[in-house]
């Protein structure tokens, strides 16, 4: 889902971009995750997603993602996942660092896949990301991702009540939610490279440029 929330942030027709993204069902996924992420680009104008929070349900990858050098804003949280024909919803609470007030749920009726055709401009801005990016006191990082493009439907929100955007600082959201539905998909995950050493980097967000 995104909303129309950002600061220094890339632009999309005219809109900033901010996003909540509950993980895609999959019976046999082994751990759910959601995460709060932006779309940016970075100082050589190189398109990408900056991920403001990532809360997972299995504390072992938690631990590890935090410390691995991706560097990525891991939180432990409870959460559940459930599937009743063409509704999904998504329950989660933050456990692990920080309080338990950080917390969302999502309901959301799945609806008709679309044809290739029929995407948009948006769609795939949305969508169609390759890399993303972490900042650490080395500086600015890319990390390569490789996956099939998503097999996307149509969706609906039914109910939305998140405090997981605001728990990053930035403001509630208003507006009505755009929703794309995906099927999960294997994804590889290439190695962090060092693109902007922390010398010459301007620290925090902003040092990702907006298209």
């Amino acid at each position: 889902m995104t909303s129309d929330n950002t600061t220094d942030r890339e632009l999309a027709t005219g809109q900033p971009g901010l996003g909540l993204e509950p993980p895609p069902f999959h019976e046999r996924c082994s751990f759910a995750e959601t995460n709060v992420r932006t779309y940016v680009r970075d100082p050589a104008d190189r398109p990408g997603i900056l991920f403001l929070s990532l809360d997972a349900a299995r504390l072992g990858a938690v631990a590890v993602a935090r410390t691995s050098p991706w560097r990525l804003p891991y939180h432990w949280a409870a959460m559940q996942v459930r599937r009743d024909g063409d509704l999904v919803a998504y329950a989660c609470r933050r456990r692990w660092p920080g309080s338990a007030d950080p917390a969302s749920r999502v309901v959301v009726r799945v609806g008709a896949p679309y044809r290739p055709e029929e995407l948009t401009t948006l769609d795939r801005f949305l969508t169609s990301r390759w890399c993303f990016y972490t900042c650490s006191r080395r500086g600015l990082a890319q990390t390569a991702v490789h996956h099939p493009p998503w097999r996307l439907a149509r969706g609906t929100a039914l109910q939305v009540e998140d405090r997981l955007i605001a728990a990053t600082g930035l403001q509630q959201p208003n507006g009505e939610p755009l929703v794309h539905w995906a099927e999960s998909t294997d994804a590889l995950i290439g190695r962090p490279r060092l693109i902007q050493p922390a010398a010459t980097a301007r620290h925090g967000p902003g040092l990702l440029l907006a298209g």
